[in-house]
């Protein structure tokens, strides 16, 4: 190889290799800038009486997880099953430190979303409430099709007998009744609407947002800026 060759090699190795460090910068900024992002102050708000509303849903996770979600939901909202694989997401990548408290509130929109969220506590009466409502979401299409038996089994119940019972009756329910009435008190505006450790989403979160604000409240910072 002449001389000049191997000038113009070194001269291409080397600018190659500068392109490719700029490029793995710019990508580890970005994504340090997006997980330390302070949210705008008009896409979140902080309620007082947060806490409270606990007691009006399901708990997924621990009680005492430092990162508490609350998340009005519908079944057949189609905004809440894209969210939940968002909340899958944090709850895989923070682990125990975060809990979700799933309050129900079926928009009377849906036809099938009172008798889902129904049939979701009949679940819960099974020890599969969790697992209820990731059938529900991944084979929401099928709403109305199916009988809710199938969703049940798909979920892991084996007692599908009394599971069909439940869903039959016509007696109040009062875990769904009490979460619609806490969201029509509340005026929310739809469905999800998400709360985590008291900051109010105006709207549901991205999976960067999501983790933004939970690693900024984790280190006694607040996810709200300008």
């Amino acid at each position: 190889m002449s001389r000049r060759s191997e000038v113009v090699m070194s001269w291409v190795v080397t600018v190659s290799a500068a392109i490719m460090a700029i490029a793995i910068a710019r990508r580890e900024f970005g994504n340090q800038s997006s997980r330390n992002r302070l949210l705008p102050a008009q896409s979140i708000e902080h309620v007082a009486a947060w806490a409270q509303y606990r007691r009006y849903g399901r708990m997924i996770g621990l009680r005492d997880a430092p990162i508490q979600i609350v998340e009005f939901a519908d079944l057949e909202c189609p905004a809440c099953r894209a969210f939940q694989t968002v909340l899958d997401g944090a709850r895989k990548q923070f682990g125990d430190s975060v809990a979700v408290t799933f309050i129900h509130f079926p928009l009377p929109m849906h036809r099938f979303a009172r008798m889902a969220a129904q049939a979701a506590e009949c679940a819960a009466n099974e020890g599969k409430f969790r697992q209820f409502v990731s059938t529900a979401y991944a084979k929401q299409d099928s709403f109305g099709l199916k009988p809710w038996s199938s969703y049940a089994v798909d979920a892991g119940i084996t007692d599908t007998a009394s599971f069909n019972a439940c869903t039959l009756t016509r007696a109040a329910v009062p875990a769904v009744d009490s979460g619609f009435a806490l969201a029509r008190r509340l005026q929310l505006p739809g469905t999800p609407t998400v709360i985590v450790n008291g900051w109010q989403f105006g709207s549901p979160p991205s999976a960067d947002d999501l983790a933004s604000t939970i690693e900024r409240l984790m280190k006694g910072k607040t996810p709200v800026g300008s």
